[in-house]
C-alpha cells in the first residue's frame, strides 16, 4: 500500500462507519481535540505517549553550515525544533508480521 495516506475527513468517516451510534461533527471535535492537546504538549516542551500506540517528542537541532548542492556555497541553517515519533510495541509486532 505505497503511496497511501489517510487524511483527517477519511478517518472521521472510518470511524463513524465503525461506530454508527456516533454523529459525524462529535467524532471531528474530538479527533481535533485529541491533536490540539497533542500539540500543545509538544509546545509545552512534554512528551505525549500513548500506551500501545507511541511516543511523540520534540527534539532541538542545533544550527549548522550546510552546503546548496546546485552551487557548492555555504549555507546558514538555523536551529530549529522537530517532532519525532517512536512506534509503540503493539504497532511495531504488527506491521513485522505483515
Amino acid at each position: 500500500m505505497e503511496g497511501f495516506m489517510l487524511s483527517k475527513g477519511q478517518l472521521i468517516s472510518q470511524i463513524a462507519n465503525s461506530n454508527p451510534h456516533l454523529h459525524k461533527k462529535d467524532i471531528e471535535l474530538a479527533l481535533t481535540t485529541f491533536i490540539d492537546t497533542i500539540t500543545t504538549s509538544l509546545v509545552n516542551g512534554e512528551d505525549v505517549e500513548l500506551r500501545g500506540f507511541g511516543t511523540f517528542h520534540t527534539k532541538k537541532r542545533r544550527a549548522r553550515v550546510g552546503r546548496n548542492p546546485q552551487n557548492g556555497q555555504d549555507v546558514e541553517i538555523p536551529e530549529k525544533i522537530t517532532i519525532n515519533f517512536r512506534s509503540g510495541k503493539k504497532i511495531r509486532d504488527t506491521l513485522k508480521d505483515m
